[in-house]
């Protein structure tokens, strides 16, 4: 008589119990657009897709390159990068606006700023995935 109640509490501990979900990075994407100008870049552990003006190259990338991304990521602090985006340069092309999105798990983390005046904090991010 004890086993099975032993069981049935052991099974209700076991599912109450829900392993933790990791905050793992998921995937990066990069757009940058004006007029005249076409930027697009999607990263997953495994390949940079990257299209500039409609030209598409794929990269591989190794575990040792995601992790450098990822550690990267890791590096930066959300909290102080603001977004940046000058309506008077983008009205007259003389900046590109750019958005940066981070997704981790269900979340997503978006960092507006004009493509060629990139936040410093994210500038090291740009050249590994690029």
């Amino acid at each position: 008589m004890k086993n099975p109640i032993l069981l049935i509490v052991l099974t209700m501990v076991f599912l109450a119990c829900k392993p933790m979900q990791s905050e793992k990075l998921t995937s990066i994407q990069y757009k940058a657009q004006t007029r005249g100008y076409s930027l697009s870049i999607a990263v997953n552990p495994s390949q940079v897709l990257r299209i500039e003006n409609g030209k598409e190259t794929i990269r591989t990338l190794t575990p040792a390159q995601w992790n450098l991304i990822e550690t990267s990521i890791k590096d930066l602090d959300f909290s102080t990068i603001s977004n940046t985006v000058d309506k008077e340069l983008t009205a007259v092309d003389r900046g590109i606006p750019a958005l940066l999105s981070i997704v981790k798990g269900a979340e997503t983390t978006q960092i507006e700023f004009i493509h060629n005046a990139a936040p410093t904090a994210v500038q090291k991010l740009l050249k590994l995935i690029q």
